[in-house]
């Protein structure tokens, strides 16, 4: 008896466990069907559910977007939160376009002319090819990605032949989605020229990271051996100095601490065509700090002339150390460093999703292409074109130099004991 009481205990358990991943599977879809059940029946419609309404008397003239999957794990999309069909941009001003329907219903795949997947949250290749079957003429398939290819869950290559435009940093991307960029401006150019950026800076160099790739772990404890390099977040405890304090990514207090520094390591965990993120434009421009980088082979056109540090103009860390300390002592030649303000000011919005809407108006009158190769436009290949030289030269340099002093050192007295053994025998 007690043993049949023991099995039964154990098929209760598996049977909750299999519950509760079957009902974390069809989740979505059971949101949705039980909505589209409410919606029929005419009952009143959850609040929390409101945005997964299927759409109803759309009207001529007005394209439709479909957000396929989640923004990273939040859905509605931050950025497209209801059922507008007059969009506005991130200030609440309307689009230039603006006759767009928002939609997260999937059962308004058909008719949508636009469906939007996050790369975040792919649907796996089966569901991606039989989702192909029911994909109308002229409905336009969009890829949606903020990290670069190395951090990406799967290979892109696996997509291809299927997306029709991208929403993404990248320079060549239909709709451009970038951290930030930089326009001219007019007016006000004698606004910063009797500033002192280098005044109320008491501190050096600072580095916020908490993921400790070894490229750039490499470069900063390079850097450090030079110069006193304060680092903040994980990344932290493979220091010896630990600097007091904390500094929580967006609190108040890191962006008071943060402007005290005089120099940022925007160094991004992997380097990347067009990939310059948030260490760049609010780490370091916002706060008024000259970003230290690699800029290399693949960023030079989305940076601000003359607002960063690259350190590949540098053979090696102690020579980009000794240009850190002249200009730690020189306040017109760290000054330079900010004299892109007179020219341009810096943006971290966009209206990508104002862009998409009127691409969408705008193509009525293009011709069909054919479908993206994802791999060649998102592979790994866009990446790593000059960390060979960063390892095996930058990193390195200075060490052999090192080494051949030692070498030569041990040379030297090697000699000299030959030759006190020749005068000893003599």
């Amino acid at each position: 008896m007690n043993s049949f009481l023991k099995y039964l205990k154990w098929m209760l358990v598996l049977l909750v466990i299999t519950t509760f991943i079957t009902i974390l599977f069809v989740y979505e879809a059971a949101r949705e069907q039980v909505f589209y059940l409410a919606e029929k029946l005419d009952l009143v419609k959850p609040s929390w559910m409101s945005w997964m309404a299927p759409l109803s008397n759309v009207t001529g003239g007005y394209k439709i977007i479909l957000f396929y999957t989640p923004y990273f794990r939040s859905m509605p999309w931050p950025q497209a939160r209801g059922k507008e069909k007059r969009l506005t941009d991130p200030y609440g001003r309307k689009c230039k376009v603006s006759s767009c329907y928002v939609t997260y219903s999937r059962q308004d795949f058909s008719k949508s002319n636009a469906v939007v997947f996050h790369t975040s949250a792919m649907p796996s290749l089966s569901r991606m090819e039989s989702l192909l079957w029911k994909k109308t003429k002229g409905q336009k398939w969009v890829w949606y990605g903020q990290e670069n290819p190395e951090n990406m869950p799967f290979s892109a290559k696996t997509y291809s032949n299927m997306f029709d435009w991208t929403i993404t940093y990248r320079t060549d991307s239909n709709v451009l989605d970038r951290y930030g960029y930089y326009v001219p401006i007019t007016s006000n150019k004698d606004e910063f020229t009797k500033k002192n950026f280098i005044a109320g800076k008491d501190r050096l160099i600072l580095w916020l990271a908490s993921n400790c790739v070894s490229f750039r772990l490499s470069v900063v404890k390079e850097i450090s051996k030079y110069l006193h390099v304060d680092v903040y977040g994980k990344c932290q405890r493979y220091f010896d100095h630990q600097p007091k304090g904390s500094c929580t990514r967006g609190s108040g207090d890191c962006d008071k601490m943060a402007r005290r520094y005089k120099f940022y390591l925007a160094l991004e965990n992997f380097n990347c065509r067009d990939y310059v993120t948030e260490k760049y434009w609010r780490n370091a421009l916002a706060h008024e700090v000259v970003p230290v980088l690699v800029a290399g082979s693949y960023s030079k056109d989305v940076l601000i002339p003359g607002s960063y540090i690259d350190i590949l103009d540098f053979p090696n860390a102690k020579s980009l150390a000794s240009y850190l300390k002249y200009l730690d002592s020189n306040d017109t030649a760290y000054n330079r460093y900010f004299e892109w303000k007179k020219n341009y000011t810096s943006v971290t919005t966009t209206n990508w999703l104002c862009d998409l809407c009127e691409l969408l108006h705008r193509n009525d009158s293009d011709q069909e292409k054919e479908p993206l190769d994802m791999g060649t436009f998102w592979g790994t290949g866009n990446c790593h074109a000059d960390d060979a030289y960063i390892r095996n030269v930058w990193l390195k340099s200075d060490a052999r130099g090192r080494d051949s002093l030692g070498l030569c050192c041990l040379s030297f007295l090697y000699s000299i004991l030959l030759l006190g053994f020749h005068v000893i025998e003599a």
